[in-house]
């Protein structure tokens, strides 16, 4: 069975714009006109909170009529509310708030690159919340719904006959892909932009969802501004035709935020989400008849992590410099860079916006700090280390500064791990890796050629996977790896690491 769910209009004060401006927008719901006057929808603004299982979606509407006019506002969902209650504006403008304040932070020397059986409809909830009378029903096809809202029409004093090929096949639509739970709400409009203040619904959901398809029911251009709050990085290669990033003065709005930063959004957001959140904004702006497929985003990134380190400095002997290359499905780099004494340590962040370049930016800002005490007076070069961890296979730039000065900068191609191709030793083979070397790999004497990245070599004792960009290997035994650049051999059921036996144990 599904259901239908009577919902409502509202305000959104004026918060992010594309370009840098304030303007009214709304949240995305179907308007169904019962009057014969166009109706259009101006401007849709929502705050989408997702965890993988349960989604909290604060809206908020604005609409306008060619003339005095009622609409039945609809929102399909995919399953029951388990919370609708009012909203507060201040979410959007804690939202607003975080954009401008944070995003100024990207100005540096590389920002710029940046359906089911059943009969009858039946109501589950009802309640009137504010300005908004909210009427949840449950439905198992679309003729029924549309008999039921037009019943439902005329109980309020309103006879009109809202039935049409097109809302049928749009209602069936939802109810054959499991988004059985609608939302309606009749709103009086008028000529004039009109809002009321935002609804809060929660409920359970394998995607992060937001309905665009039911607002072609109305005409004319609009603009949609979507704020998603994630636990990671949002895969937004597959987003509906139309819809992009959005963008705060020139700037792509993506970053993280913590749990403070959630709490003053919304507290439920916040219990949702835990200690923190990716915040994405997307944007659509057209015609509303071009919208043909609703968001659904089924992938969130593991965040990309960064570890450092860095060694004692000494007096500077040479230049600036740092080497990126890939390892496995990790970025590996090292340099040094200078210092006005040796005596300062290095701290590092990685700077990751995934989806506001081609290929995206991965950039490593480093930052020396002076160290208490006294110190040789000479120009002190600190080397350093590190490693990108948890990247999606694909194509990245790769750019290394230094307080605003480029070390560094490749493009390089992580592999997806079950890519990598493999070699299996055969029996009683001899294999000798020597990862410093061209053709590093020999099987009884004889150099392995391989045209990949990285290779992997399974043997009796472990896999080893080697890299010749990168100069090392890696031993791995049950998931467990040590990095190498010794020189390793296997023999038997033996496994030695340069002159010297290491003993694997079982687990």
């Amino acid at each position: 069975m599904k259901t239908i769910s009577k919902i409502l209009t509202a305000l959104l004060f004026a918060i992010l714009l594309f370009p840098l401006t304030t303007s009214l927008i709304s949240a995305d719901r179907g308007m169904i006109p019962v009057s014969d006057v166009s109706v259009y929808g101006p401007g849709q603004k929502a705050i989408i909170a997702w965890d993988g299982e349960e989604e909290i979606m604060i809206l908020s509407t604005d609409v306008r009529a060619s003339s005095d006019s009622v609409v039945l506002e609809v929102l399909p969902l995919p399953s029951m509310p388990q919370r609708i209650e009012a909203g507060d504006f201040s979410s959007f403008e804690e939202i607003e708030w975080l954009i401008s304040s944070k995003l100024p932070f990207f100005n540096m020397p590389y920002g710029d690159r940046l359906g089911g059986g059943g009969e009858g409809v039946e109501i589950v909830f009802h309640e009137r919340i504010g300005a908004h009378d909210i009427t949840v029903v449950e439905a198992n096809s679309a003729q029924e719904l549309i008999d039921w809202a037009e019943a439902f029409l005329g109980d309020n004093g309103i006879e009109h006959d809202i039935s049409s090929p097109e809302l049928e096949a749009m209602f069936g639509g939802y109810i054959e892909d499991g988004m059985g739970f609608f939302v309606f709400d009749l709103v009086d409009v008028t000529p004039d932009p009109m809002s009321i203040e935002p609804i809060i619904y929660q409920f359970r959901s394998d995607s992060l969802y937001y309905p665009l398809v039911i607002s072609s029911l109305a005409s004319g251009e609009t603009e949609i501004i979507l704020f998603l709050l994630t636990p990671g990085a949002v895969d937004l290669a597959r987003l509906p035709d139309g819809m992009t990033v959005g963008h705060f003065d020139g700037q792509p709005v993506q970053f993280e935020l913590d749990g403070d930063e959630l709490e003053a959004i919304d507290p439920q957001i916040a219990e949702l989400l835990g200690d923190s959140a990716w915040l994405t904004a997307l944007r659509y702006e057209g015609d509303l008849a071009l919208l043909e497929s609703d968001l659904m985003v089924y992938e969130i990134y593991e965040t990309p992590g960064l570890f450092f380190d860095y060694s004692a400095g000494s007096c500077a002997y040479s230049e600036e410099e740092a080497q990126i290359f890939v390892w496995g499905d990790e970025v590996l780099f090292s340099g040094s860079v200078t210092t006005p004494t040796p005596c300062y340590r290095l701290d590092a962040e990685l700077i990751f916006p995934p989806a506001f370049s081609n290929p995206p930016l991965l950039v490593v800002d480093i930052t020396p700090r002076v160290m208490p005490g006294v110190c040789v007076q000479c120009i002190g070069s600190i080397p350093f280390t590190g490693e990108i961890k948890n990247l999606d296979p694909g194509e990245y730039d790769v750019a290394i500064y230094c307080q605003g000065r480029l070390i560094a900068e490749e493009t390089v191609e992580v592999p997806s791990l079950a890519e990598v191709p493999s070699i299996e030793l055969p029996h009683g083979a001899i294999l000798e890796i020597n990862p410093i070397v061209e053709r590093p790999i020999r099987i009884n004497g004889t150099p392995i050629d391989f045209d990949a990245p990285v290779v992997e070599v399974i043997t009796p004792l472990a896999n080893i996977r080697v890299s010749e960009a990168a100069n090392e290997a890696i031993i791995e035994v049950n998931r467990t790896g040590a990095r190498t650049s010794e020189e390793i051999r296997v023999e038997g059921l033996q496994l030695y690491l340069g002159s010297s036996e290491v003993n694997i144990m079982p687990d």
